[in-house]
């Protein structure tokens, strides 16, 4: 079975995302703060990263999200979005990410307006449910990202373009690092996309 490496999770996080049945939660973590809550899982967490205007983390706890009609988005300098420990297919436990964005990406981290830093996705689980989605995650616009502890997923066929985008067409994407992760099923695991090829050679990979 598919592994990463596992952190603790941080539960002093600003915001907690969480299940119960068929509902989304995201509870602030400190005063003062909206709590968030609806049948799309997609909508809820990105509510959470939006409030966190100056940066902060979203825990998002163990169990399964469905991101189907609302694709997540972090377009918000210093977001830490984590999970608690991925999990593949074969293993039961840890925060996994159901994608089904037919024609779409299930995360993007990033913006094709003006460059966005230091944001890190790390600790969990992505697959892809319908094999439909353009890009399992795409990074535009980004600079000093990191993405550990990760697992992407496509199990239905070979239909998701790409596991991992790094897009430098519109502003230039670098200095991001991708590390301890497990991409597989995918037509292409990582593409960098640029107008230079100095797009991929700005950021660095290890232990993949």
């Amino acid at each position: 079975a598919a592994s990463a490496a596992v952190t603790a999770p941080n539960l002093n996080a600003d915001y907690i995302a969480f299940k119960i049945g068929s509902t989304t939660y995201a509870s602030p973590n400190f005063t003062g703060g909206t709590a968030y809550s609806g049948s799309d899982s997609g909508i809820v967490i990105n509510e959470a990263v939006a409030a966190l205007t100056n940066g902060g983390t979203v825990l998002v706890k163990a169990g399964t999200y469905t991101i189907s009609a609302t694709p997540l988005l972090i377009d918000v300098d210093g977001i830490i979005l984590e999970g608690e420990s991925p999990s593949s297919t074969l293993q039961l436990g840890g925060t996994r990410i159901q994608c089904g964005v037919t024609g779409d990406t299930c995360l993007t981290v990033g913006d094709t307006s003006s460059n966005k830093q230091n944001i890190s996705v790390r600790d969990m689980l992505f697959n892809d449910t319908t094999g439909a989605s353009t890009n399992m995650i795409h990074a535009d616009g980004l600079w000093y990202g990191r993405f550990s502890n990760l697992i992407l997923e496509e199990n239905v066929g070979s239909n998701s373009a790409t596991g991992l985008r790094l897009d430098g067409n519109a502003t230039f994407t670098g200095w991001n690092v991708v590390e301890n992760s497990y991409i597989t099923g995918f037509k292409t695991a990582v593409l960098c996309t640029a107008t230079s090829s100095d797009n991929c050679n700005a950021n660095s990979f290890s232990n993949n």
